[in-house]
């Protein structure tokens, strides 16, 4: 169900609040949570969501489209809350159980050395989206000695939350790095991202990952312009030709043409805030107002690596 027009209110209105603070405001997280928006794509049985992938995304780019901050740190968070799908069920059930529950984590890798009846685990992770609320970490990390990549859960007391996060927009999104030290932990920590790994039954934890990071930023991205766009006073046509061919790829299960479709989408996104922005005068260069938020919001989100290497050829 998408937000009603009070939810969406409050949560846009506590934006400049939020961006003050450098993380999203308390009341804006209790409405995530009470929404169970960290738990899209946990299951049903395990209080979670449990939603279609369709209903996921528009979910996503209307959250982007409230504030990219929230979109962002709401599909990261849940994102990294699809891996309870491959976790070992004993050690994740109870973690889920908790209402502020919330994953945070990085694509980085460190390293984790074989010990005893588990791993030590060392290294250092940018840009973990929701860190400053979150209630588990999930970190990458080449397995010493071999060229096996693992990911891990960790606690909040098991890692350093460093304060990097120095970006000129999706401010509250609390993107920092964080460290940990020498941790060891058991081998019920560990889990692989792959379909024949996932020890729960649903097909959302068959779904490739690469193409569902691909999916769950794209729509940021287009939520993000399409507020921009109305803000500016103009007519979304142009962009939502792009979003139906996304739409109608991912809603026919089409993944042949979703990676396609979900960089069209973005450079698509790019292309008209840059064609706008330069006639909205010096209004759209204030700090102070929306569309200067929404635009140093979108330019750093779009600079994610998932769309950099497609768009700069």
């Amino acid at each position: 169900m998408l937000p009603d027009n009070d939810t969406i209110a409050i949560l846009r209105g506590d934006a400049p609040e939020a961006e003050q603070l450098g993380r999203l405001t308390d009341q804006q997280l209790n409405i995530i949570r009470s929404n169970k928006w960290f738990k899209l794509f946990v299951p049903k049985d395990q209080n979670g969501l449990g939603m279609l992938l369709p209903e996921v995304l528009r979910l996503e780019e209307t959250l982007a489209w409230i504030d990219g901050s929230i979109g962002w740190v709401v599909t990261l968070c849940s994102g990294a809350g699809w891996f309870v799908g491959f976790a070992d069920q004993n050690f994740i059930r109870p973690l889920i159980n908790d209402s502020n529950f919330c994953v945070a984590g990085s694509g980085a890798v460190g390293v984790a050395k074989t010990e005893g009846d588990g791993f030590r685990i060392n290294g250092s992770w940018k840009y973990a989206s929701g860190s400053l609320h979150a209630t588990v970490f999930t970190m990458n990390c080449v397995i010493e000695g071999t060229n096996d990549v693992r990911s891990f859960f960790l606690l909040p007391n098991e890692v350093t939350v460093k304060h990097t996060w120095n970006s000129m927009g999706m401010i509250a999104t609390g993107s920092h790095s964080f460290e940990v030290k020498d941790q060891h932990v058991g081998i019920a920590r560990q889990f692989i991202i792959q379909p024949d790994h996932a020890v729960l039954k649903d097909d959302i934890y068959r779904y490739p990952f690469l193409q569902l990071a691909e999916i769950t930023l794209a729509v940021n991205l287009s939520g993000m312009a399409l507020r921009f766009i109305e803000l500016s006073g103009q007519r979304p046509d142009r962009l939502d030709h792009y979003r139906k061919i996304f739409f109608d790829a991912v809603e026919n299960n089409q993944l042949s043409k979703i990676s396609t479709a979900s960089h069209e989408l973005v450079n698509a996104s790019r292309n008209i805030v840059n064609e706008i922005y330069p006639s909205l005068g010096l209004g759209a260069a204030d700090k102070s107002t929306e569309v200067n938020r929404v635009w140093r919001n979108f330019h750093t989100a779009a600079q994610h690596s998932l769309f950099q290497k497609r768009i700069f050829r």
